[in-house]
């Protein structure tokens, strides 16, 4: 598929346009030039990136009006008739349509949070729109579910639609906000991380359905996570409360009689030494019981448990 290069130029206050000119210098036949040109700058891409560019260059009556002006557009020659489906070109199309047309995922592996939804609210309405969404081309969201939802309450009906097949990056880039030091930015730049980690809610049982169906999640997750998700939901994964469902209850039996208890401060090291000759027995810092009288040490094979099962 080849591509061309469209240069465009015109005078100061851009009334006239060199299209015949510039459909030429992009390689078209000469013959067909002219209706090539018009044809582009029919174009809805192009009449946008033209007015920008005007408004961007715009200059006061006391500046000279007949300076020259160009820029360039990179365009795949089978796009550039309405009727041509191939979004593979160079000249990524977008469009104005209506978020209606788009619908959140059915399958989503985020139930999402209230606190979370209320947040991500609060920032559109106080910031405006941030990040871009991902919908597959049946118009049904993939990433950004809740941003649709959103949207669809603090905005009009009218979204803007870029189409690409995912070989390239696609920056947003937000004109109102000057630098990425000031306040907004910062504020921004906080929001979105915010929103993010306050409205993640796992649904485990569609993680279990997707990790059945095959899905690779070993990039995502570790075992260790993956378990701890699904143990409520997978047999045989361990689950110390489920193992222990139905075990007899042991309570120790006091074998040696003791009749009281008590707690013993000491003040120093050497009031332990005191104390322990005292007693007629080793007690150190570690010692956490003694009995007294000392009690010899005891046969346990006595007292091995039985089996009761």
């Amino acid at each position: 598929m080849s591509s061309k290069i469209l240069t465009l130029r015109w005078w100061g206050n851009g009334v006239k346009y060199y299209r015949t000119q510039a459909a030429i210098s992009a390689g078209y036949s000469p013959k067909t030039a002219y209706s090539i040109g018009a044809e582009l700058l029919k174009k809805t891409e192009i009449e946008h990136a033209i007015s920008r560019r005007l408004r961007e260059t715009a200059m006061g009556a006391d500046e000279v009006v007949d300076r020259d002006y160009c820029f360039e557009f990179y365009i795949c020659h089978c796009c550039l008739f309405s009727h041509c489906d191939c979004r593979r070109g160079l000249m990524t199309e977008v469009k104005q349509e209506k978020i209606a047309n788009f619908r959140p995922q059915r399958r989503n592996l985020n139930k999402h949070k209230q606190r979370g939804m209320g947040t991500l609210e609060t920032s559109m309405r106080q910031r405006g729109y941030v990040a871009p969404m991902t919908a597959a081309a049946d118009g049904e969201i993939i990433d950004g579910s809740a941003r649709l939802e959103t949207s669809a309450i603090v905005f009009d009906d009218d979204v803007l639609v870029i189409h690409h097949d995912g070989t390239k990056p696609i920056i947003m880039v937000r004109d109102d906000i000057v630098s990425a030091d000031s306040p907004e930015a910062r504020e921004i730049s906080i929001a979105a991380n915010r929103v993010a980690q306050l409205n993640l809610d796992w649904d485990a049982e569609q993680l279990l359905v997707d990790a059945q169906a095959g899905l690779d999640l070993a990039g995502l997750f570790d075992q260790s996570e993956l378990d701890a998700m699904l143990a409520s939901l997978t047999p045989g994964i361990d689950d110390p409360s489920r193992e222990w469902q139905g075990m007899p209850e042991f309570e120790q039996e006091d074998v040696f009689g003791a009749i009281a208890t008590i707690k013993v401060h000491f003040a120093t090291d050497a009031d332990i030494v005191s104390f322990a000759k005292a007693i007629g027995q080793t007690v150190a810092k570690e010692t956490k019981s003694i009995w007294h009288p000392k009690q010899e040490n005891l046969d346990l094979v006595n007292y091995r448990c039985a089996d009761e099962s």
